[in-house]
């Protein structure tokens, strides 16, 4: 009994070590894309108006790169038109992703739907405790059942 307890606590060891990895790699590929985006508004600046352009360049990328990243999460949410989810209208919704954020030991997130037609789901947030999840109103069986089909 000691040794499977033991066992198990190693394999949740292994796996939050694994995640902080994968999660490191995230935030390394987020800088890479946001450092980018700035060379290139720079890049732009410095064509456009010289040593001026570029003055106004790296205040107009240190803005984009700060909205992006606080704000992002809101921005997607905002074109997917979505709206909170309430425990009580999507249960077995709330229920799935309960369970899947236990799993995964990470904090639950604020839940979405979508009423566009398109068929799409998004994740989204800067940190696990900034998660949304957002998944389309039309088409979801999530409001009685376990299994969705989105």
């Amino acid at each position: 009994m000691v040794a499977a307890r033991a066992q198990a606590g190693l394999a949740h060891s292994v796996g939050v070590f694994e995640k902080r990895r994968v999660h490191a790699s995230q935030r390394v590929h987020t800088a890479a894309l946001l450092g980018t985006l700035s060379a290139l508004i720079i890049l732009v600046g410095w064509w456009l108006g010289g040593s001026i352009g570029i003055r106004i360049a790296v205040l107009v990328a240190l803005v984009s790169n700060g909205v992006d990243y606080f704000f992002s999460d809101k921005i997607a949410l905002s074109a997917m038109h979505a709206q909170p989810v309430d425990p009580g209208d999507w249960p077995a919704l709330h229920q799935m992703v309960h369970e899947l954020s236990e799993e995964a030991y990470q904090p639950m997130p604020r839940l979405y739907v979508s009423p566009v037609q398109q068929p799409n789901a998004l994740a989204t947030g800067r940190n696990p405790r900034h998660a949304a999840v957002c998944a389309r109103s039309s088409g979801t069986s999530c409001r009685t059942s376990t299994s969705a089909t989105f």
